[in-house]
């Protein structure tokens, strides 16, 4: 079963976000994937090329990359993935772990390049999503909470 939902984030943004509820599995209720859609204004039929992919080295995170993947293929879009810390002394590990991830997903026929940021994850994911201009955030969390 799924849910959707789609909010402005600001009256003066063109910046929307988009919320896709998936309760197919039971065992994983609380668990859902949000999309970030940015830039509405452009033609519905637009060409992707940068998918950000916030990840936290969650299974959640994992399902989201995924999900990532599998949009991404027909546009041979370029899959951002990010983790952002909050200390320089935790960049080695999160490089480390990032660059597993995409080891992992090498076979997959898109292109995943790794990117450690340090902030604050209400901040820099937007601001990272801007800078590489992203059409599209996708991103799992771990229920309707946070």
């Amino acid at each position: 079963m799924f849910f959707e939902s789609i909010y402005q984030l600001s009256p003066s943004s063109k910046i929307y976000l988009k919320l896709v509820f998936n309760y197919k599995n039971k065992a994983k209720k609380s668990a859902f994937l949000c999309e970030f859609l940015l830039n509405l204004q452009k033609p519905k039929f637009m060409s992707v090329k940068t998918f950000i992919v916030p990840h936290d080295f969650t299974s959640v995170a994992d399902i989201a990359l995924e999900h990532a993947i599998v949009s991404a293929k027909p546009f041979q879009a370029v899959i951002q993935l990010l983790h952002v810390v909050g200390k320089d002394t935790q960049i080695k590990e999160a490089t480390e772990k990032l660059e597993a991830v995409v080891e992992k997903n090498k076979d997959s026929g898109i292109e995943i390049v790794p990117n450690v940021r340090i902030g604050s994850i209400f901040e820099d994911i937007g601001a990272f999503a801007a800078e590489h201009q992203a059409e599209l955030i996708i991103m799992g969390t771990h229920g309707a909470h946070g």
